[in-house]
């Protein structure tokens, strides 16, 4: 059989580049393209080696382990060991399910070539990520004007679109607007405020809350950077409106989530909105 070491090294290099774009997915790590091209650089490389030299360390186990650490560490550089163990797991798990789909496929239809057929849709599905992420990127880097309406309250507030704010309401999949608390202290009712602020969301202070805004709290569950779980409240506005770059004013169902950390220092944006509402 006639090995084309190009053909090969192309092909681990889009595996090994889909493989790690579906971890960064999964996860919700925000990584930067080149770190991740390098990663798989540095599969594809090992493999071409193996090929040139087969008698070598490359087969053993510990090097092939220390491989997928090198690669994962390159790519992603996780800021914590409970990152870093998510991150290996889930590259491996994806690994390993690629190989049993390819060697399934390839039994199955023995004359049919599947590495090249899959590898062409995994590059197609590449394609369609970098261009996604680049349009992101390009809504990101303009501002914007967001109007919350609830009943007979209004607020405009600016605003960025955050590419890697993708929550929604868990119930209704409503997209989910995070908007810096202090800017609704005007908005929202006093006690209201108040109790929100200072999460005193209590089942004896929820049946004194005036009624319309009860029934509109929402709780969004998200995933802080370092991968911890937490819970994020909001209430479900009756609409938004958005504008602002190249987007025409544009009215949006949203939930409105409350950040009690300051979004900008500078208040140069109150609210951060997420992409699936720029569609």
């Amino acid at each position: 059989m006639t090995l084309y070491l190009d053909v090969i090294f192309i092909e681990n290099l889009v595996i090994n580049f889909f493989l790690l774009k579906a971890v960064t997915l999964l996860l919700g790590i925000k990584c930067n393209n080149i770190r991740l091209l390098a990663g798989a650089l540095i599969g594809s490389l090992y493999v071409v080696a193996m090929i040139l030299w087969p008698e070598r360390i490359f087969f053993h186990f510990s090097s092939k382990f220390l491989l997928s650490v090198v690669m994962v560490s390159v790519s992603f550089k996780p800021k914590s060991l409970k990152i870093f163990i998510k991150s290996f797991v889930i590259f491996l798990l994806g690994t390993f399910a690629l190989a049993g789909i390819m060697m399934a496929l390839d039994m199955s239809y023995s004359t049919v070539q599947i590495g090249k057929i899959l590898v062409s849709l995994l590059l197609l599905v590449m394609i369609f990520l970098l261009i996604r992420e680049w349009i992101m990127k390009k809504y990101k880097n303009c501002e914007y004007q967001v109007r919350i309406w609830f009943l007979d309250r209004q607020i405009t507030l600016p605003a960025l679109v955050d590419t890697g704010n993708f929550l929604k309401e868990p119930v209704t999949r409503i997209p989910v607007v995070i908007v810096d608390m202090k800017a609704l202290e005007e908005f929202l009712p006093e006690d209201m405020y108040k109790m929100l602020s200072e999460n005193r969301w209590t089942e004896e202070e929820k049946e004194d809350t005036n009624e319309y805004w009860r029934i509109r709290i929402r709780f969004i569950p998200y995933n802080t950077l370092d991968q911890e779980s937490r819970v994020m409240m909001g209430f479900e506005a009756d609409y938004v409106d958005i504008w602002g770059g190249d987007l025409p004013e544009t009215r949006k169902k949203a939930v409105i989530g409350f950040s009690n950390k300051e979004l900008s220092k500078s208040k140069g944006f109150q609210a951060l909105i997420n992409p699936s509402l720029m569609d």
